[in-house]
């Protein structure tokens, strides 16, 4: 009726090792999922950006006021006609 007391000491190992090995792939599908998000959140900053978009988006997450967006704006424009 009960299994447990009469596995005996090659079956406690096989349920441990089972265990472990489960372990383990749920620790690299987890590892391999990360590393691919970072890839993917990595290439998006590599490309480059417009600055001035740059500075529309760190307003909007109120990164900076309203006149600072305005003069990094202003002064981004007069690099380009320079």
């Amino acid at each position: 009726m009960h299994w447990w007391p009469h596995m005996g000491t090659g079956g406690w190992f096989m349920v441990i090792f089972s265990i472990i090995v489960i372990v383990a792939i749920v620790w690299v599908i987890a590892y391999l999922l990360k590393e691919q998000g970072s890839r993917e959140k990595g290439s998006a900053t590599n490309e480059k950006e417009d600055p001035i978009e740059i500075a529309r988006l760190r307003y909007a997450r109120g990164e900076i006021k309203k006149e600072e967006m305005e003069e990094i704006i202003d002064n981004l424009k007069k690099q380009k006609r320079s």
